[in-house]
């Protein structure tokens, strides 16, 4: 009966979960410590068309959204080619 429980949840519940999972545009520039700027939209646009940057994922059209992990593991790679460079 514990497991019943724990495997039930509501819709919003999910959702919630899978948004603290997600990070929008405005959310990335502040991870990367970037203006959310129309330059920075191009410059991630430009990143990610290179294969340097992690792809976004879009929901309903028109929104953009990143794996949080995905941008975690580009900043740990940045800062090993960082220091590895020094």
């Amino acid at each position: 009966m514990a497991a019943a429980l724990a495997v039930s949840t509501t819709t919003s519940e999910t959702q919630a979960a899978v948004l603290s999972v997600l990070v929008d545009y405005r959310g990335c520039c502040a991870i990367l410590g970037l203006a959310p700027t129309r330059n920075t939209r191009l410059f991630l646009w430009r990143q990610w068309r290179s294969s340097r940057f992690p792809k976004p994922v879009r929901i309903g059209g028109q929104k953009i959204f990143w794996h949080r992990v995905d941008l975690d593991a580009f900043l740990s790679s940045l800062k090993s080619a960082n220091a590895e460079g020094k």
